[in-house]
This record gives structure tokens, sequence and C-alpha cells, in this order.
């Protein structure tokens, strides 16, 4: 888990006294989880290092910034083309765990309803 955070201060240029100055955790903790005396870190400093490197807290886990929302691919694609619609983005949300033809058949009415609005029938 240290490993991410190492690369993300040198991807950013920065180091632990910087870090630690500029997160409030204290550098005694990072050297700790960087030597392997301790394992982790608790949930509020791993959020707090996330929101400072503005990556999802996952990312310490995983390695992988790319926060995955949604577990299938085309849930995610049809949640994406809603969140990119400026007129959709207002009315989405969706569930995880959703079905593609759940989505497809949301974002099929919304466009629908859009249309109607603008006169576009």
């Amino acid at each position: 888990m240290y490993a991410q955070l190492e690369k993300l201060m040198q991807e950013r240029g920065t180091n632990m006294s910087r870090v630690s100055r500029d997160t409030g955790i204290a550098k005694t903790t990072l050297s700790s989880w960087k030597s392997g005396r301790t394992k982790s870190l608790s949930a509020a400093n791993l959020s707090t290092l996330a929101a400072y490197f503005d990556v999802p807290v996952e990312y310490f886990v995983t390695g992988d910034a790319e926060e995955k929302y949604y577990e299938d691919p085309v849930t995610a694609e049809l949640a994406q083309r809603m969140k990119d619609d400026h007129d959709l983005r207002l009315l989405f949300s969706a569930a995880r765990d959703a079905k593609p033809e759940t989505l497809q058949a949301v974002y099929d009415i919304l466009v629908a309803l859009k249309k109607r609005e603008r006169g576009e029938d």
C-alpha cells in the first residue's frame, strides 16, 4: 500500500515531509507505514491522502487511480453517456448493481422526455 503513496509523491514531485505538512498526517505515521511497522493507515488518513492526491481511496489498495463505480462495463458506458449529457446528468442517479438494460431503459425514457419538452417529438 505504501508503494502507491510513494508513486504518487514521485509523480507529483513531492516528498513525505511536504505531504505530512500539507495533510496534517504525522511524518512518523507515514514513516512507520513505509518501514512496514504499520501495515495500513486509518481510514481517516487514507481518505485525507486520497483527497490530497485526488485519487479514490481504493487506489492505495489496488493501485488503480480510475474510480470504478459500475461493475459491468456496458452499464458504466451507459452511465457515462448520461453523465456527459448536461440535460440528463441532473436527473441521473443509478445503483451500482443496475443491469445494462435497466440503464438503457432509463436513458431512453429521459431522452424521450427531453425531446418532448423541447417539442422535438
